[in-house]
């Protein structure tokens, strides 16, 4: 039985706390709209879960299932875009955790887990949340995929048991990309069915949850 203090959950961060179709879509049809006014998309009508499904890619994955073959200069400059605008959003106070998030973030540090964040985000994106949310009140450790030159999860995941060695760990997401972490290092997995992810994503999953509180029943 896993032991709190001797347990590190590792929590994905979009579609596992925030939920951040909520900022990503109108940042996304922003960026493209301007894609389209420079030539450079055909105008199209865009369905909220057509956009969703890049929602826990890497920005490199993003682009290159989106739109490969984009000039890189043009694929940076176009993905600015996007963060820019999602950035002012979370600033701007619309960018929203999922129901019960911070109370059972709170339950579970009163239970003595050392909780990290590990996202396939940019820097400043999740240090922008870690503001707004306060997330120092909870968690113990930040990883994202840009400080790492976008690599895996998997290998990122190395840094933080060098960083926070423990006997246990617990990963916590919604993407195939969180599970990957789970298989590569024989983890236990917590797979989030609310999230953004296709159900066969989690598979693998040790266990799965509806809504982020369930998570208390998993874990002692």
């Amino acid at each position: 039985m896993l032991r709190p203090e001797d347990t590190v959950l590792i929590f994905d961060y979009d579609g596992t706390l925030n939920n951040s179709g909520l900022i990503y879509v109108p940042a996304f049809l922003r960026s493209y709209e301007q894609m389209v006014a420079d030539g450079v998309a055909e105008p199209r009508d865009w369905q909220p879960e057509e956009i969703t499904r890049y929602l826990g890619y890497s920005a490199v994955e993003m682009w290159n299932d989106f739109m490969p073959g984009l000039d890189l200069k043009l694929m940076e400059h176009y993905g600015a875009g996007i963060g820019e605008e999602m950035l002012h959003l979370i600033r701007t106070g619309q960018s929203r955790w999922y129901d019960g998030v911070e109370e059972t973030l709170q339950t579970l540090h009163d239970r003595g887990y050392r909780m990290v964040v590990l996202s396939n985000c940019r820097r400043e994106y999740l240090q922008t949340h870690r503001e707004a949310f306060r997330m120092d009140r909870f968690f113990c450790g930040y990883y994202d995929c840009e400080s790492f030159d976008f690599a895996p999860k998997e290998e990122i995941f190395e840094t933080i048991r060098k960083e926070h060695p423990a006997k246990d760990y617990v990963v916590i997401g919604d993407r195939r990309h969180d599970l990957a972490v789970a298989a590569a290092h024989k983890l236990v997995s917590i797979g989030c069915a609310y999230g953004y992810g296709k159900p066969e994503e989690l598979d693998s999953a040790v266990y799965k949850v509806n809504k982020f509180s369930e998570i208390l029943y998993i874990l002692p």
